[in-house]
């Protein structure tokens, strides 16, 4: 079982952090190595959201349970595997809010669901996770710099 964990501090707010993450189906548009998001409501704060991932030999989709909870201090998305190529994948999203602005935090535990793919691509998904993190506060630079 592989662990990883990303914090990066962006100047934005914990909410406009949260908005930003939550908005599943705009992933495409920012992440490399996101070629779609299916967004797919099942409350009020619960979504199923499935990934489609094409970087090196990581080309696979997965799908995951993400429950929101906007109004917890601080504010996280939890997720968890519906399915995909791993055995395990469960983790969050937090967004702390401080006088430098707001830490952003992914933490995700994951397996693969074969060994052989384990070895083959954890590197590859450690690279993904991290790469999430930089490019979503790059993206709200973009959105959040533009508005002012």
């Amino acid at each position: 079982m592989a662990h990883i964990t990303k914090t990066q501090l962006s100047p934005y707010t914990a909410m406009q952090m949260f908005d930003l993450v939550e908005n599943f189906e705009y992933y495409p548009d920012f992440l490399p190595f996101c070629t779609r998001a299916i967004s797919r409501p099942i409350g009020a704060d619960e979504l199923h959201g499935t990934l489609f991932i094409n970087k090196g030999p990581f080309k696979k989709s997965f799908t995951t349970h993400n429950k929101m909870y906007r109004d917890s201090v601080p504010p996280y998305i939890d997720i968890k595997l519906v399915n995909g190529p791993f055995k395990q994948l469960e983790g969050y999203w937090r967004f702390v809010d401080g006088e430098a602005g707001c830490e952003v935090t992914l933490d995700l535990t994951y397996d693969m669901k074969s060994g052989l793919l384990n070895h083959a691509l954890s590197s590859v998904f450690d690279w993904i996770a991290v790469t999430m993190v930089d490019a979503f506060c790059e993206q709200a630079h973009k959105i959040y710099e533009a508005k002012n």
